[in-house]
């Protein structure tokens, strides 16, 4: 009489193993997906800086010591209707400058690098939706971050 080992997995070893796959591949999946909400809301804050730049000017000088990046609130006395005025003149007046009276105004840009937009339009965050834009009281522009939805935290924050 000879003795055969059953050298096969039981049904019961089968599913234990396929829970344990299925177990690890979601813990990959949702540490994947964190790390694509990390990259995202650090680009969606440094586009929101920059678009903040575009609108504000900024300090820096020349090598005469002279500021010449006053943004598009300081070139057009205003704020601009959309951000896509940053990228586009549209109907805004073109810069001219009175010798007399040693001042400028007008639209001087483009103010923003359609660049930094990685493909994606200047007004919408790296979770590609777009903005809110408000220009009344204190001007604010927000991104929802990785829920899309206002309050949250983390990368859901706003």
């Amino acid at each position: 009489m000879s003795h055969q080992k059953n050298s096969g997995m039981t049904l019961i070893e089968i599913i234990m193993v396929l829970l344990l796959i299925s177990i690890l591949a979601g813990t990959t999946v949702v540490s994947i997906n964190r790390g694509v909400d990390a990259q995202r809301f650090e680009e969606t804050r440094r586009k929101l800086e920059l678009i903040k730049s575009a609108i504000l000017g900024d300090d820096s000088v020349d090598s005469n010591g002279q500021r010449n990046r006053f943004g598009y609130h300081g070139d057009m006395g205003r704020l601009p209707g959309a951000l896509a005025r940053l990228t586009s003149q549209g109907s805004d007046p073109t810069w001219s400058f009175d010798t007399m009276y040693a001042i400028g105004v007008g639209w001087r840009g483009s103010y923003l690098s359609t660049e930094i937009s990685g493909g994606i339009a200047i007004d919408k965050d790296s979770w590609n939706r777009a903005f809110v834009y408000s220009t009344g009281g204190d001007a604010t522009i927000t991104s929802y971050g990785a829920d899309g939805a206002a309050g949250g935290s983390g990368y859901s924050s706003d």
